[in-house]
């Protein structure tokens, strides 16, 4: 198994080559490259406000996608909780998930003080 992020991408690359025929070539001049972005905006303010635009699109991504993983989190944790119910186990949640993290890391020599805060026994 590949852990490091360029190891990864080099290995991707490698398995599935970028040789589309619409792939975009290369431009030799680097004024070249943001010859197509020059004509776009005929003045400073509009090219402001086309890129808040896309920031404001953004941010909507990510407050969405907050949202949803915050949702999902919640789905587990009461559908552990309805499993604990249901076996006979009272507060069955995702904390005790965290009971086990901190005594895995105490384990590893990790001090306790510093783990506990978190955890009610």
């Amino acid at each position: 198994m590949v852990v490091s992020a360029p190891a990864t991408f080099a290995i991707c690359k490698l398995m599935v080559p970028e040789a589309r025929p619409d792939a975009p070539a290369l431009k030799e001049d680097p004024k070249d490259l943001c010859a197509e972005e020059k004509g776009k905006y005929s003045n400073l303010m509009e090219a402001f406000q086309a890129g808040g635009v896309s920031v404001l699109a953004a941010t909507g991504n990510v407050a969405v996608l907050g949202y949803i993983f915050m949702s999902m989190v919640s789905l587990v944790n009461n559908a552990f909780g309805w499993f604990g119910d249901r076996v006979g186990v009272e507060g069955f949640s995702i904390e005790v998930w965290n009971k086990i993290y901190v005594m895995c890391l105490e384990l590893k020599g990790m001090e306790a003080q510093k783990n506990r805060h978190n955890c009610s026994e």
